[in-house]
């Protein structure tokens, strides 16, 4: 087998279906992807990383947030794998606070 049947066996394409923040109840985008899935031959391992914040809201309240990411990879790509989840989870752990600072900011009480 080559590499370009590796890669083609590689390929799947989803149908994903997520809703819209802030959007009316039922109200849901569809989108079709092209990802590379890829496929172990081995039983897999598993790394994740968790990173979280506490944000102090005023008036004694306080919001968490944390974000988990769990990547299966295979044992010699740990290291790859926790770089890959440490950036995923800190930059959308960044926009998650940011978001929320925003929305206080702009006097949004429903900020979940």
């Amino acid at each position: 087998m080559g590499k370009t049947e590796v890669a083609a066996d590689a390929v799947a394409v989803v149908s994903r279906q997520f809703f819209t923040k802030g959007a009316p109840d039922g109200d849901a985008e569809d989108q079709e992807l092209l990802i590379s899935v890829h496929r172990f031959v081995t039983r897999p391992a598993s790394i994740a990383y968790e990173v979280g914040s506490t944000l102090n809201m005023g008036n004694y309240e306080s919001a968490r947030v944390s974000v988990r990411v769990e990547v299966p990879c295979y044992r010699e790509e740990l290291d790859g794998a926790l770089g890959y989840a440490k950036e995923f989870a800190e930059r959308v752990l960044g926009q998650e606070v940011e978001e929320i600072h925003k929305a206080r900011k702009s006097g949004k009480k429903d900020l979940f």
